[in-house]
């Protein structure tokens, strides 16, 4: 995961933030209604919270906790909510659910980082 934030341009400091984040538990709330997405997410350790909202099929703005700005583009591909950001570096977040299982698999140039949550 470290390489995945790094490949996407994340500065040293906002890695090892990012990674005390998810390494506490980091939860996501995913809203899907008609063409309107929210996911939010946040984590035990901290109060900050991100929260991405679009329309499906349009671009929005967006800027992430470490500044960076990007567009980003929600579609639906198959019983999968990919998200694709694109900017200084692009990436895309397939997430797929399974069950009570939440899998993420995120893509940024060549490096590939899985993120698998369960259900609570």
């Amino acid at each position: 995961m470290e390489n995945y934030l790094k490949a996407t341009g994340v500065s040293e400091p906002d890695v090892k933030k990012t990674m005390e984040l998810l390494g506490s538990g980091l939860h996501e709330i995913i809203e899907v209604s008609g063409n309107d997405v929210t996911i939010t997410e946040s984590g035990t350790i901290s109060s900050d919270k991100q929260v991405k909202k679009g329309i499906l099929g349009q671009e929005v703005d967006f800027t992430y906790h470490s500044g960076q700005t990007c567009k980003l583009l929600f579609s639906l591909e198959g019983e999968s909510l990919v998200e694709t950001a694109k900017g200084k570096y692009s990436t895309k977040v397939v997430r797929k659910v399974d069950g009570n299982t939440m899998t993420h698999v995120m893509t940024a140039g060549i490096l590939t980082a899985t993120r698998t949550f369960k259900k609570v």
